[in-house]
């Protein structure tokens, strides 16, 4: 019976999660992070208070994966921690510009 650790076809499995430089989750955070705060900007041309969340919640997160890049040793633990930090980033921001979108959304008369 094989380890299911080490079965390459198994999510938990990736290359990305189990080794690799610190890097590998910061460049693409960093670029995400940078498109949803360009984003959130934009937006303060429609609202301020759910922009402004947006702003918070991807500074907050990403400043999460720069302390977990530097505090956590353990190379499948950061990558785990940081993918989750990533996924989280993506979601809230999902969210929000929903959020947004629903706000600004026409009612009719």
């Amino acid at each position: 019976m094989s380890d299911p650790e080490s079965d390459p076809t198994r999510v938990r499995a990736q290359q990305a999660l189990q080794t690799g430089r610190r890097r590998r989750w910061l460049i693409p955070g960093g670029l995400f992070a940078a498109v949803a705060l360009a984003l959130f900007v934009a937006a303060f041309s429609l609202q301020v208070v759910v922009p402004l969340i947006g702003v918070g919640l991807v500074v907050a997160l990403y400043g999460a994966m720069v302390t977990v890049a530097i505090a956590v040793a353990d190379p499948r633990s950061r990558n785990r921690a940081m993918a989750w930090l990533m996924a989280t980033m993506a979601m809230g921001s999902l969210v929000l510009a929903v959020v947004l979108w629903a706000a600004e959304w026409p009612t009719p008369l």
